[in-house]
């Protein structure tokens, strides 16, 4: 693996992660309303003129560990929602950060710790994944519905690397009334990286707040075919994610860098390895 130049700190957590990713580019006025007092979206990626990202996580994470208990490593299942390309009023020389709409995890006491350390918004409800084979599902009931077909084929490079930028910013989110941010590092120049095609399902209730009563999606996204409209990615690699901090700790080494080379050669978990959709039979 290249080096990770990103200094996190201490409290960090490490684990490999096997990850799909979907961006859609939907009306920029509609995903305004999106966010809360003190956000306004700024860069939109290749997106088309008028359009704003919304960026959609799944990760299944395996060795998962804080960095001061490296032993203690778990599994974690986690989907996110984002809008990337926000700026905070007031604080544009800080640059622009990936605002965390939604945040479920697993309903263990340690996933859940580990997203109150890290300062998400954890929600109470768990996402319920389908069974692991080429077409599967990942669903947090009345919120979202996440549908993936996988297909192993490597992605168009240029077109993959379009969407990094929007990928690859630091993670923004208010708790009791401060806005503090987490560092992910998704190292995107390392990860193996392949094509997949989402059915991105969002209730009203993922973007609802005071005000706006939330805005339905329903999208099919195939792969990088046009990411002028978004693109979908499968994706394993090693994840640094650093614990809550302020703003202004300074998150400039945590946005994708103009040098960032694209590699598949390296992951740990490969993508594209067939997966069991039944246990074994027995002897």
């Amino acid at each position: 693996m290249a080096t990770n130049l990103r200094e996190p700190g201490f409290g960090h957590v490490l684990g490999h992660f096997d990850t799909t990713v979907v961006v859609a580019f939907l009306d920029a006025e509609q995903v305004a309303q999106w966010l809360p007092p003190g956000l306004s979206l700024a860069a939109r990626g290749p997106g088309r003129e008028g359009s704003h990202p919304v960026m959609c996580m799944v990760a299944k994470g395996y060795q998962v560990a804080l960095s001061f208990l490296p032993m203690a490593m778990m599994r974690a299942n986690v989907v996110g929602i984002f809008v990337p390309g926000v700026t905070m009023d007031g604080r544009e020389d800080l640059g622009i950060f990936s605002h965390t709409i939604r945040w479920w995890c697993d309903r263990g006491w340690r996933p859940r710790l580990g997203a109150r350390w890290m300062g998400l918004p954890s929600g109470p409800e768990a996402p319920i994944f389908s069974a692991p084979t080429s077409s599967w599902t990942a669903e947090v009931p009345g919120f979202c519905k996440i549908s993936v077909q996988e297909n192993g084929r490597f992605p168009d490079w240029p077109q993959a690397r379009a969407l990094c930028p929007v990928i690859q910013q630091p993670l923004l989110a208010e708790r009791g009334g401060k806005w503090l941010a987490s560092g992910l590092y998704w190292n995107l120049g390392d990860a193996d990286m392949r094509d997949a095609t989402v059915q991105l399902e969002l209730s009203p209730a993922v973007s609802q707040r005071p005000g706006f009563a939330g805005m339905a999606v329903d999208t099919r996204i195939e792969g990088l075919v046009d990411t002028g409209t978004g693109g979908a990615l499968r994706l394993a690699s090693d994840w640094t994610m650093t614990r809550r901090r302020t703003v202004d700790a300074g998150w400039s080494n945590w946005r994708a860098r103009p040098s960032m080379r694209l590699r598949a050669d390296t992951a740990l978990i490969d993508v594209a390895a067939p997966k069991p959709s039944a246990p074994p039979p027995t002897a």
